[in-house]
């Protein structure tokens, strides 16, 4: 079964990084993740582009990094150059299967300020407050969380949308499944967290 990547063509998550150290003992995998490599690919979901780039060595250790973003999040002029065949990038990655990940992730999601609920976080927050004359708005900022893997959320206004990223940390071990279940749990917690809406059971 090979690698499966995020399908980002139906929801308001329109990117994610995967960046993580590969827990290894391993020489050979150890010069492997040292390596300096970039690898960029395009693949398509249904109708919608998808861009994937990989990365290994750098200055962190046992570098593995994945990102998956929807093709029109990049302005025409500033898309980066997909050199490279997705089947490169899925044996890159199957190269670690099976092994254990320290992972930091993220997830970039977009939508309009006013299918946010007035109770959530953001909103709360952002209401315009008027004094002695001035009106004072919050239209950025940073939520510590507790108690979840979600450590942070970021968020920015831009007009009538918001840009809202949610930043986790886990242990995860490298599978064909692994970046979908990435995209799971973002999903998820970007519905509890910041729409207020109740987790489904499990």
């Amino acid at each position: 079964m090979p690698i499966e990547f995020p399908n980002l063509s139906d929801s308001p998550l329109c990117g994610m990084v995967a960046c993580a150290s590969v827990c290894t003992d391993q020489a050979e995998q150890k010069k492997w993740l040292a390596e300096q490599r970039q690898k960029i690919a395009i693949f398509k979901r249904g109708t919608v582009a998808h861009f994937v780039r990989f990365t290994t060595g750098g200055q962190k250790k046992n570098h593995f990094h994945v990102e998956v973003a929807r093709k029109e999040m990049f302005p025409a002029d500033r898309q980066p150059k997909a050199l490279n065949k997705l089947s490169e990038i899925v044996g890159d990655i199957e190269e670690m299967m099976s092994q254990k990940l320290h992972l930091s992730l993220n997830g970039n999601f977009i939508v309009p300020y006013d299918n946010l609920p007035r109770t959530g976080p953001i909103r709360l927050l952002s209401e315009q407050a008027d004094v002695a004359g001035t009106s004072i708005k919050l239209v950025s900022g940073v939520f510590e969380v507790s108690g979840s893997r979600i450590k942070n959320v970021g968020w920015e206004r831009k007009e009538s949308v918001v840009h809202i990223s949610l930043r986790a940390t886990l242990s995860q071990v490298v599978s064909e499944t692994y970046l979908l279940e990435g995209q799971v749990m973002l999903e998820r917690f970007f519905k509890v967290l910041i729409l207020n809406q109740a987790p489904l059971a499990s």
